[in-house]
């Protein structure tokens, strides 16, 4: 049953809105949505039917299928610390979380800042999971698929198909060294086993879609059938360790059987053999989907890759972040190809749109609205992007805000509402979202600064008593009005259930390095009670934002714990901050690997001007980098730029100094660009 929408016309008549769809609906409430964007005045409210969805909840409270859950993009993560997690994964709301590609990847680095070694994991040399690598070994894959299955929770590895690695170089036409090692019978014979070509891709057509490269990266000949007997190898490996679902990286670039002269059966070759083996070995049903971003290219169709998976709708999220602060969001949520989002999978960030800084800039809280939105809502599968923090490194959770009250109250709204119609509605600069009778997402077109009073009008939900599952606060809908109080979230999520909510710690910063003292604010959130300690001395009560001062210990480690508590449940998070040596003249990079396997260089270019090595001084784990001077012997420090390389440990570097050589090629590893005032310490986990 197809979904679709209508709008609700004010006192008099139903009034149909524009949005994309297919079929003729005998139902003169509903109609059709065009391809074509309307330009007519807003209503304020439409409506979707869902009950489309004949989905079930496992007995944790979870969607059994990943399509009618939600997904935890945890980015970069390691599989320990993906399990060590578990429990809250489950707890928030997840059906699923979805890891980075497993594959072995050119680089043999296990550790590194995030912003320099992500995207070595989307250049793999081997269809084999890696033994060892960035996210752990095979083993430790295998042990949290089976703690995931013990919490209801489902896997989703990501794929890398489409590509190989190519040299440090990062040129057309080279291929990674380890592909020999890897897939010698592949790198053996080039000409038969990729598409050679020193074009890369565009949406011209068919061949350049699918036959080109992408980012220079040779292009797989995935019409091969050894090609693609090494792909479902891969499959079935991944499905012997646990793991329930697949992403495909790129799919967009690999060929489908509709594509005329560049047509293959890769797709349902691949995915037919990966879903008979997991249903004759382990009576499992698999989950796909595909990256598609913008359009298939090449005037192509989504339903060449829908008939055999769910794909990306990457312009739904973009679309709400545009309207969200305007009447006319409710004519920005139909989705790019799918009437009822079954085959969508959305998001309001991804790893992709945060690397490139296309939505780094953009605040935590506006991503999670617009995740909320989309959460809020049947058909499509929201996935949520865990972000890093600036100096997380590979295998570490950055932020922590994918288990915040909020998304946590909007996920387990979207599992408790599975199947229910939609009354959607546009109120004073918020949406609503009313699933049947039961319940309602509220979220605020804009930021909350404070809390605040906020009264609605109820277009589908009872009256009755609700609870936010954001603040846990007692609700009562009378005479089809809803009053309550929104909290700085922004969000609000009420459902009859009463809500358990965990209480949680809010700092400014969870890490940092300081010279003589570092400041932290730090907050209670759903809490009745909290404290704080500094280095295991006496515990401080407060019931507010606080600043706290903190002072090293004999060991130049500032330690704060945090408690908070609610009814029976305690929280306790603790951070850990390093005092740093303050030299004049020198700027600091804290947070050093290897030190004693690695030498290390910086790249140092006031803005404008050409950039040299320069030496660097290590001292523990902290680099300290001389800071250019102009001539007249004025420190540079705030119109100068900073990257710090590190080298092996026999490599001649002092020959280098002074010097502008291109030597990238025979780093072991970077940091991205810094740029720097007085006395501010950078963190890299290089």
């Amino acid at each position: 049953m197809k979904k679709y929408f209508s709008a609700i016309a004010l006192g008099i008549s139903i009034l149909a809105l524009a949005s994309c769809g297919g079929g003729n609906n005998p139902e003169t409430t509903t109609v059709e949505q065009p391809t074509t964007t309307t330009t007519a005045a807003p209503s304020n409210v439409v409506t979707f039917d869902a009950r489309y969805s004949t989905g079930t909840l496992n007995d944790k409270g979870l969607a059994d299928d990943i399509q009618d859950g939600t997904i935890l993009h945890a980015w970069n993560w390691s599989y320990n610390t993906i399990k060590e997690n578990m429990e809250m994964i489950a707890k928030s709301g997840y059906t699923a979380v979805q890891t980075s590609p497993v594959q072995q990847c050119k680089s043999t680095t296990k550790q590194g800042a995030w912003s320099s070694e992500w995207h070595k994991l989307y250049q793999p040399v081997a269809f084999s999971i890696a033994e060892d690598s960035y996210l752990g070994t095979k083993e430790e894959l295998k042990e949290m698929c089976q703690v995931a299955e013990s919490y209801g929770v489902k896997v989703i590895v990501d794929i890398v198909s489409n590509h190989l690695g190519n040299d440090n170089t990062g040129e057309a036409g080279t291929y990674a060294e380890a592909i020999e090692t890897y897939e010698p019978e592949i790198f053996a014979n080039k000409n038969k086993y990729f598409h050679l070509t020193n074009h890369n891709v565009s949406d011209d057509n068919a061949k350049t879609v699918t036959y080109y490269m992408l980012s220079n990266l040779p292009d797989l000949n995935t019409s091969n059938e050894y090609v693609q007997g090494r792909v479902i190898s891969l499959l079935e490996e991944c499905i012997d360790c646990g793991v329930d679902g697949f992403r495909f990286d790129a799919a967009k670039h690999i060929e489908t059987p509709d594509d005329g002269g560049y047509a293959s059966n890769y797709w349902p070759n691949i995915l037919s053999a990966a879903t008979k083996y997991a249903d004759e070995t382990y009576g499992t049903k698999l989950y796909y989907y595909g990256e598609i971003l913008n359009t298939c290219g090449g005037g192509r169709k989504y339903d060449s890759y829908t008939k055999y998976m769910s794909i990306t709708d990457n312009k739904h999220g973009t679309n709400i972040q545009s309207k969200l602060s305007s009447k006319y969001i409710l004519n920005s949520l139909n989705y790019s190809f799918s009437d009822d989002g079954t085959k969508a999978v959305v998001w309001a960030e991804s790893h992709d749109t945060y690397a490139d800084g296309t939505t780094q800039g953009a605040t935590q809280d506006s991503m999670n609205r617009i995740y909320a939105l989309e959460a809020a809502r049947s058909g499509a599968a929201p996935l949520y992007f865990a972000r890093p923090n600036s100096s997380t490194a590979m295998g570490a959770m950055g932020t922590k805000a994918w288990k915040s009250a909020e998304v946590a109250a909007i996920n387990n709204f979207h599992n408790a509402m599975l199947g229910k119609n939609e009354t959607i509605s546009y109120q004073n600069n918020h949406v609503l979202v009313e699933r049947g009778t039961d319940g309602v997402a509220i979220l605020s077109s804009f930021s909350v600064k404070k809390e605040k009073e906020v009264e609605f009008e109820a277009k589908a939900i009872a009256d009755g008593k609700y609870y936010d599952h954001v603040t846990g606060k007692e609700i009562v809908v009378s005479n089809g009005v809803i009053k309550g109080t929104m909290s700085t979230a922004g969000i609000m999520v009420l459902m009859k259930s009463e809500p358990d909510i965990t209480p949680e710690v809010v700092v400014s910063s969870e890490m940092g390095y300081f010279y003589d003292t570092y400041d932290v604010t730090v907050s209670p959130k759903n809490a009745t009670s909290a404290s704080y300690s500094i280095n295991g001395g006496d515990e401080v009560a407060f019931d507010s934002e606080t600043k706290v001062t903190l002072t090293p210990d004999d060991e130049g480690v500032a330690t704060l714990s945090v408690t908070v508590k609610k009814d029976n449940k305690t929280v306790t998070e603790v951070y850990k901050y390093y005092q740093v040596e303050k030299r004049d003249g020198y700027v600091a990079i804290s947070g050093l690997k290897d030190t004693t396997e690695n030498r290390y260089l910086a790249w140092v270019w006031p803005t404008g001007k050409d950039g040299h090595w320069e030496e660097v001084v290590v001292s523990g784990d902290v680099a300290y980098i001389k800071v250019p001077v102009d001539e007249e012997g004025n420190s540079l420090i705030a119109k100068s730029n900073y990257l710090l390389a590190s080298f092996p440990k026999d490599y001649d570097i002092e020959s280098l100094y002074g010097t502008s050589a291109s030597v990238w090629d025979d780093k072991t590893g970077q940091t991205s660009d810094y740029k720097m005032q007085e006395d501010v310490i950078e963190v890299c986990t290089i």
